[in-house]
């Protein structure tokens, strides 16, 4: 929902902005899965949405697990700091992440440009990534449509074989540092921008999941059925921080899911992003923290949302899920222990 994908050394953002919260007029209705319906774009071998589901190649519901990891290394800032540690560690923390039940990383990039040698470490995080059993979610981040067509193209070429490599076009698209511009809310414009990058990935033969957000920091899905993008096998990613709230009630249940979480009964929405910390401005509440991943809990196993993504595995403010010495911090707790071990992955 917030714009990390630039984020300083100090592990500041650039500009931090509040989160636009849109009160919800109703609760949306929420269905259960229903496996049956025919996915248009789905690889025969692959990943597939169906109805409200992620279905994996076994045939199975899939429930996404996830971690943003290797921060930094290819977008986010600190490239040579924290960035630069991640790459190294990574073998080892997909390892980890596998082990404790994660099954899909989301790794941050920006557009690289032909001859930048970054093309090739991020086939290496991807590569040490899937070796371990994991999906990659490669989101693109901080660039327009028109510039990202060629690098979505390449990414589609390079991973079409692979559906346990999905692609998000574009992280937060229309957003950037400071107070939203009016593209950050303007859906007619985002439906024109997210159809042509999903038009320039599918025309390079990539089948698997495409992974979008939304206007307002992805923070609102409550208009996709008003502005289709006419690709059925598509998963919406809610993004949520606590920024003034400190707790998740009534009326916080009621906002999400007229929202995002009640669009699950008709579409695959993941919460694809999710932090302890959106800037010093706020009271980043750890209550918030836990009682919105037990919300984000029941709402996965209730039949409704296809899972959630924790910002972030390692970093250098209190977003990390884990320390230097790699102990899992009070947020990384949270995650875990709420979330990843109390819901099945498939």
């Amino acid at each position: 929902m917030f714009d990390r994908s630039h984020k300083q050394p100090s592990g500041r953002r650039v500009g931090l902005r509040a989160r636009l919260l849109l009160v919800a007029a109703a609760a949306l209705a929420a269905a259960g899965i229903a496996l049956g319906c025919q996915a248009t774009d789905p690889s025969p071998a692959g990943f597939s949405v169906r109805s409200n589901a992620i279905v994996a190649p076994n045939g199975r519901r899939f429930i996404v697990k996830g971690a943003v990891f290797p921060y930094g290394t290819l977008a986010g800032g600190d490239a040579g700091g924290a960035g630069a540690a991640n790459l190294r560690q990574a073998p080892a923390t997909f390892r980890r992440l596998t082990a404790l039940g994660f099954n899909l990383v989301r790794v941050f990039t920006e557009v690289q440009p032909p001859s930048s040698p970054r093309r090739d470490v991020l086939r290496r995080i991807v590569r040490e990534a899937r070796s371990s059993g994991l999906v990659v979610e490669i989101s693109t981040a901080g660039a327009d449509p028109a510039a990202s067509v060629p690098w979505l193209r390449y990414l589609a070429r390079t991973y079409r074989s692979d559906p346990y490599v999905w692609v998000q076009p574009a992280n937060e698209p229309g957003c950037t540092g400071g107070p939203p511009p009016a593209g950050c809310l303007d859906w007619s414009a985002w439906q024109r921008g997210q159809s042509q990058l999903i038009a320039a990935i599918r025309s390079e033969g990539m089948r698997s999941p495409i992974v979008l957000n939304t206007p307002n920091y992805s923070s609102d899905l409550s208009k996709v059925d008003q502005y289709p993008l006419h690709d059925r096998n598509v998963v919406y990613g809610a993004h949520a921080y606590a920024n003034n709230l400190t707790a998740v009630g009534a009326p916080e249940r009621a906002l999400y899911t007229g929202l995002w979480a009640g669009l699950a009964g008709r579409h695959a929405v993941i919460v694809d992003e999710v932090g302890n910390f959106n800037g010093p401005s706020y009271p980043n509440s750890s209550g918030w923290a836990s009682e919105f991943m037990a919300f984000t809990r029941d709402w996965v196993r209730q039949g409704n949302g296809s899972g959630a993504i924790g910002f972030t595995w390692h970093w250098v403010d209190p977003n990390t899920m884990t320390g230097d010495d790699g102990a899992l911090t009070a947020w990384g707790h949270t995650f875990v222990d709420t979330f990843i071990r109390q819901v099945p992955a498939s």
